[in-house]
């Protein structure tokens, strides 16, 4: 009879494959009204051309809990929250019968949006807020709370601009899903909704083919935002147009096409299938920005995170309150 070997030689059982690390959701922050129903929207459209799953965030002031005195009875207060509840599982299921295969998670918070989506940011990838378009201006809760959200976020957050544009086409089922983004509710009229329901729908569709706008500054950390305008419009099949402001025209241009060129390129041979162009356009840079806006699916920002304590820098604010598309402001260091 053959010795056995040693125990520790014998062969082992091949480790079991890990498991992949599911992706991160994306975040919306949604009260209810169209704006934020185009925000979700979008969103979602994201989040099936990603991959990922959708997570719609209801953030509501911490009220104390009242006891009805009869069945009958409801209080305001108890209604308010009901109300919101049914407005995010209605958005929840219109989003899941227009993007087959999608998840959609619906949850809620108590405080202040200012401090909870930030706090729930830390679990996604992408935080989503609306604007409004019936001026140019967002509504002052909405600038107040997504810019200084902005600011205390290290993930990329994107401003939807309510337009209005034909309604969007049905798209076709997805096998499977791997994340979610998350979205924001206020205590919303069941019967407001269903009229900001039909409004939006006429709003924040697919890319128009247009293209992404992204303004590079080459001699700041212009690295995070290149990265995601390219990553976004390979998955979209959009070009990519790269913009540098400089204070005059004159024999500084050449020189900043050339720093611009320079710049770009290393993001540019990543991404070989997105087409690419540099413009280097007299003026300040917001207003140059804000110009190109008008011809885009997508303006890409570079934002200062530390910038929470002083608010968004010039170029942010502007890009924020004033852009034609939506706005997508990328934290640098």
């Amino acid at each position: 009879m053959c010795p056995q070997p040693p125990r520790s030689l014998q062969p082992s059982q091949p480790p079991k494959p890990l498991e992949p690390p599911v992706p991160l959701p994306f975040l919306v922050g949604f009260d209810g009204s169209a704006r934020s129903l185009a925000a979700a929207r979008w969103a979602a459209r994201e989040a099936r051309s990603a991959g990922v799953p959708l997570r719609l965030l209801h953030v509501g002031h911490a009220w104390p809990t009242i006891q009805p005195i009869s069945p009958e009875f409801e209080p305001v207060l108890g209604a308010s929250v009901v109300a919101a509840m049914a407005v995010l599982a209605a958005t929840a299921d219109e989003l899941r019968a227009a993007h087959p295969g999608l998840t959609v998670e619906t949850v809620s918070a108590e405080g202040g949006a200012a401090s909870e989506l930030p706090r729930a940011a830390a679990g996604a990838q992408l935080l989503v807020v609306g604007a409004s378009a019936h001026d140019h201006h967002l509504l002052p809760l909405l600038g107040s709370t997504a810019l200084t959200v902005a600011g205390r976020t290290g993930i990329p957050v994107v401003l939807v601009r309510e337009t209005p544009e034909p309604p969007e086409t049905p798209e076709p089922a997805v096998p499977e899903v791997g994340t979610d983004p998350a979205v924001g509710i206020d205590g919303m009229d069941p019967a407001q909704h269903a009229h900001d329901t039909h409004h939006a729908h006429h709003t924040n569709h697919a890319p128009r083919g247009q293209g992404v706008v992204v303004g590079v500054d080459p001699a700041g950390d212009y690295g995070p935002a290149l990265d995601f305008a390219y990553a976004w419009a390979s998955v979209h099949g959009l070009p990519l147009r790269a913009v540098h402001a400089v204070h005059a025209a004159g024999p500084a241009e050449p020189q900043g096409q050339a720093s611009l060129e320079a710049a770009v390129a290393a993001a540019s041979a990543r991404h070989p299938d997105v087409p690419t162009t540099c413009a280097v356009r007299p003026g300040e840079a917001a207003t140059v920005l804000l110009e190109e806006s008008a011809a885009a699916d997508l303006l890409v920002v570079g934002r200062r995170h530390h910038r929470a304590l002083h608010g968004p820098g010039p170029t942010d604010h502007a890009a924020a309150y004033h852009s034609h598309a939506p706005v997508a402001l990328i934290p640098h260091a």
